[in-house]
C-alpha cells in the first residue's frame, strides 16, 4: 500500500474551497479519497475494461491545448511512462462513480402462482394430482 501524505497547504486549500463554495451557495460535494491498493494496480483495475471497449470519450476542444497530447501520452505509455497523474485521476473518478452507482442486480425470474407447464402446456392451477389406482 502506498503512503499518501497531504501537505498543510493542500488541507488549507481544501478548507478554503469548501468555504468559498458555501459562501456562494454552490453545492458541489468535496470528497477525501484514500486508496488501499497501489496506483498502477488501481489504474489497471479501473480502466482496462473500459478502455478495451472504447468506453471513454475525451473532449479534444479543451481550453488548454497542451493538455490533450499530455493526457494521450500518459494513456499510451502506461505503465512504463514517467507520469500517470492524469490517468490516475480518471481512474479514481471512475471508481467513485461505480461506488455511487453500483450495477443493479438482476432478479431471478420467479414463476407466478399460476403458470403453464412448459412440457404439458397445462396450467398448474387446473392440473390436479392423480393418484395411481
Amino acid at each position: 500500500m502506498e503512503d499518501v501524505k497531504i501537505s498543510k497547504q493542500q488541507v488549507q486549500f481544501i478548507e478554503q474551497l469548501k468555504q468559498e463554495l458555501t459562501k456562494y451557495m454552490i453545492t458541489i460535494p468535496v470528497y477525501s479519497y484514500m486508496s488501499k491498493i497501489n496506483k498502477n494496480a488501481r489504474i489497471k483495475d479501473n480502466l482496462e475494461g473500459i478502455m478495451s471497449q472504447k468506453g471513454i470519450k475525451f473532449n479534444r476542444n479543451m481550453s488548454d491545448p497542451a493538455f490533450v497530447p499530455k493526457m494521450e501520452r500518459q494513456f499510451l505509455e502506461f505503465p512504463n511512462g514517467d507520469h500517470e497523474d492524469i490517468i490516475d485521476t480518471v481512474s479514481q473518478g471512475i471508481e467513485m462513480f461505480r461506488r455511487a452507482h453500483p450495477p443493479k442486480q438482476q432478479k431471478q425470474e420467479e414463476k407466478p402462482a399460476e403458470y403453464l407447464d412448459p412440457v404439458t402446456r397445462q396450467s398448474n392451477a387446473t392440473r390436479g394430482l392423480q393418484v395411481g389406482g
